[in-house]
């Protein structure tokens, strides 16, 4: 038996009217990510500029890990797409357990294009193997 070596997506959509002040972000419309999955690619594509009270940071967990490194505001501009895996071993980050697709952030961060405009968002894609063998 060897391993699972077809890759699998998963996503989410982090709405900023939808965010609720700093630390650990509950995303309204995310995918959960299964244990023993090994995560090796993370994009994001910002639609519109991220604003936000301070110097922002955000992370993408999932999985009971993080993973990415920290991302900065300046970097989540208009029509962006970010790829970062941080410090992620060369090998990928590890899932812990089965959990959502979720976000981390440092500040407050402020809804662009006021509530309900279809720019306010971050599309966050995951890309990972299974770890367990077939």
């Amino acid at each position: 038996m060897g391993l699972n070596l077809k890759k699998y997506y998963a996503g989410a959509t982090a709405k900023f009217a939808d965010f609720s002040g700093t630390g650990a972000q509950t995303l309204a419309n995310t995918t959960k990510l299964p244990d023993n999955a090994i995560v090796n690619e993370v994009s994001i594509y910002c639609q519109q500029a991220v604003t936000s009270s301070g110097a922002l940071v955000l992370k993408v967990t999932g999985g009971g890990v993080d993973l990415t490194g920290t991302i900065a505001k300046a970097d989540l501009t208009d029509e962006a797409v970010v790829t970062n895996m941080g410090a992620a071993p060369v090998g990928g980050a590890k899932t812990t357990s089965a959990a959502d697709i979720g976000l981390h952030v440092s500040h407050a961060v402020s809804d662009p294009g006021g509530a309900g405009t279809a720019q306010d968002m971050l599309q966050i894609r995951v890309g990972y193997f299974l770890g367990t063998a077939e």
